[in-house]
C-alpha cells in the first residue's frame, strides 16, 4: 500500500513495529516517525494498519497518539479490522479535537494489496471519505461507502463471512463429487 501512495507522488510518512520495513519505505521516498504523535503532525491523512482493537486505540488515543500531534482537519482511516464499536469511540473521541475518522478495512489480501487493487469498505462522513479517497485510490480498484463509522467494518464481516461460505460449499462439493 505504501510503495503506491509513494508511486502516484503523494508524501508518505510511515510507522512500523519492524525497523527493517521503514527503512525499505524511506529508501523508496517516505519519511520515517519516531511514534505516532509525529505521523499526526506530519499528516493531514492518517492510515492506521494494526493487529487489534486495543492496538487501534492506543495508536489512535494513547498518550504519543496520533491525535496528540494532529491538527484540526486531519482525517484517521483505520485500515485495520476491528470492531465497528471501536472505530465508532475512537471516532468520538477523535472529533472532539476536530479530527475526523473513517473506518475503511480492505479486502482482497496480499495479492490485491501487490496489485493495487484492494477492496475498501469505508464508514463515516462522506466528506471525510472524500478527503481519503484519493490516497486509497492508489492502491485500491474499489472503494465502497458503507454509512455511517463502524459500517465498513461490518461489511467487511459480512463479505468475510460469505467468501468462506463459498470455500467451504466447493471444498464439499468437491469432496462430495470424488466420493
Amino acid at each position: 500500500m505504501c510503495r503506491h501512495i509513494l508511486a502516484h507522488g503523494f508524501p508518505l510518512t510511515v510507522l512500523d513495529t519492524h525497523p527493517q520495513t521503514v527503512e525499505q519505505m524511506v529508501a523508496s521516498g517516505a519519511s520515517a516517525a519516531a511514534d505516532p504523535e509525529q505521523v499526526g503532525a506530519a499528516c493531514d491523512v492518517v492510515l492506521v494498519m494494526v493487529p487489534s482493537d486495543e492496538d487501534v486505540m492506543e495508536v489512535i488515543t494513547g498518550a504519543t497518539g496520533i491525535l496528540m500531534g494532529a491538527e484540526p482537519g486531519t482525517v484517521i482511516a483505520v485500515c485495520s479490522s476491528t470492531l465497528p464499536e471501536t472505530c465508532a469511540h475512537a471516532a468520538e473521541i477523535a472529533s472532539q479535537k476536530g479530527v475526523g475518522l473513517v473506518d475503511s478495512p480492505v479486502a482482497r489480501g496480499v495479492r490485491g494489496a501487490l496489485a493495487a487493487d484492494l477492496t475498501v469498505f469505508a464508514g463515516g462522513d462522506p466528506a471525510h471519505l472524500d478527503k481519503c479517497r484519493p490516497i486509497f485510490e492508489t492502491f485500491a480498484g474499489r472503494v465502497f461507502y458503507m454509512g455511517s463509522v463502524g459500517k465498513g467494518q461490518v461489511t467487511k464481516t459480512v463479505n468475510n463471512l460469505i467468501h468462506w461460505v463459498e470455500v467451504v460449499g466447493i471444498y464439499e462439493a468437491l469432496r462430495l463429487g470424488l466420493d
